[in-house]
């Protein structure tokens, strides 16, 4: 499944969130910004955050 992912720096909650879209539903939420959220060699926003432009597509895979 292939997302829209975009930078939100002024988000009140994190100034690094990356909001998360999907064609024909909107906000599907944000890429998660806790060590303790992200499984395996998945990247929280933090490391993230650099890595890309104001916006950038991303892959969901299922992580077993």
């Amino acid at each position: 499944m292939i997302v829209k992912l975009k930078k939100e720096p002024d988000n009140e909650y994190d100034n690094e969130a990356i909001k998360v879209k999907m064609k024909g539903l909107g906000k599907i939420g944000y890429v998660a910004n806790s060590p303790r959220t992200v499984i395996g060699d998945c990247m929280s926003a933090g490391r993230l955050y650099d890595k890309i432009s104001k916006k950038a597509k991303g892959q969901i895979i299922r992580y077993r």
